[in-house]
C-alpha cells in the first residue's frame, strides 16, 4: 500500500466525498427501478473504492453503505407509489 501525506489524503477525501455526494444526487433523479439500482451499484462501488484506497476508514465506509441502502429502499418505495398514482 502506498503511504500518503496528510495533505494528499485530505484532498483525496474531499474529492471522494464530492463524488459520493453527486452520486447520491444523481440517484435522486432516477425514473425507473432499473436506473435506480444501476446508480446504487455505482455509488456503492465508489464507496468501496474509497475504502480500499484508504481515503475513508472502515466504519465510515459501512456507514455510507448503510445510508445508500436506506436511500435505495426509500426511493424504491416512493418510485413505486408514484408509478401506482400515475397508472
Amino acid at each position: 500500500m502506498v503511504r500518503m501525506s496528510k495533505e494528499v489524503k485530505k484532498g483525496l477525501r474531499r474529492e471522494a466525498m464530492k463524488s459520493i455526494r453527486v452520486a447520491f444526487q444523481i440517484m435522486d433523479e432516477s425514473t425507473s427501478l432499473e436506473i435506480l439500482e444501476r446508480r446504487y451499484r455505482i455509488l456503492c462501488g465508489k464507496i468501496y473504492m474509497c475504502g480500499d484506497l484508504g481515503v475513508i476508514d472502515y466504519d465510515y465506509q459501512m456507514l455510507m453503505i448503510d445510508l445508500a441502502v436506506d436511500h435505495l429502499v426509500n426511493f424504491k418505495v416512493n418510485l413505486s407509489r408514484f408509478n401506482k398514482e400515475v397508472a
